[in-house]
């Protein structure tokens, strides 16, 4: 077995829901409105910039305040999803290196990779605070599928790994482009066909996971 550079997607791989969706919520904004606005991304009429500048809009953060230990509330609301915990200590007891990568916000990456002992959390979305400690704006590193790619090539870079070692993990459409990108790419047997028909494995759940490792 040769070591490997694991890389988790968030949302739906290691835990539930959807945290764009809450934080949406919690922010104000409708569920009308955020399906609306996805809708629109999605037919190519906004671009993503477009849409996140859209969603700060409806967020109305002059008048709107919220603290940082509020934005850390709605960001850390979530579940673990079953077999997660024992999936991530079982590639670590196998020597391999885990990196969690996700389109959401590093908020949320930074507490789900500290509960779960993954080495690190990248995310392409950071929460941005004024001088009183409201949050001012949200930053991004653009379109998340391709921020993704752009992301996980400069970490390897940095730390002198070779893309064939890297497994990454996933079950989103924002998943494509590093299915793309590296040899071994593992979705979900409840991913869209799409998502399946891109990535070298399947699974149906991580607790397979770490058998897959074994015959890479």
């Amino acid at each position: 077995m040769t070591k490997k550079l694991v890389v988790f997607d968030m949302d739906g791989t290691l835990i539930t829901g959807n945290t764009w969706e809450d934080f949406n919520a919690a922010l104000g904004v409708t569920d009308e409105q955020d399906l609306s606005l996805y809708k629109a991304f999605q037919n190519n009429v906004i671009t993503y910039k477009e849409w996140l500048d859209e969603l700060q809009a409806l967020y109305k953060l002059e008048t709107n305040k919220h603290s940082k230990s509020q934005v850390l509330e709605y960001l850390t609301q979530y579940e673990l999803v079953t077999g997660t915990v024992e999936a991530v200590q079982e590639l670590n007891k196998a020597g391999h290196d885990t990196l969690l990568l996700t389109g959401s916000f590093q908020m949320t990456a930074n507490a789900v990779a500290f509960e779960l002992g993954i080495n690190e959390a990248l995310a392409t979305t950071r929460c941005r605070f004024d001088d009183e400690g409201y949050l001012s704006h949200l930053e991004s590193a653009g379109n998340e599928r391709q921020a993704k790619v752009t992301i996980l090539m400069t970490y390897c870079d940095e730390h002198d790994i070779d893309l064939a070692d890297c497994v990454v993990v996933g079950d989103g459409g924002n998943m494509l482009g590093l299915f793309e990108l590296v040899e071994n790419g593992v979705a979900f047997e409840t991913s869209t066909e799409e998502v399946r028909a891109a990535a070298k494995h399947t699974i149906q759940s991580l607790t397979e996971l770490p058998d897959v490792l074994t015959k890479l």
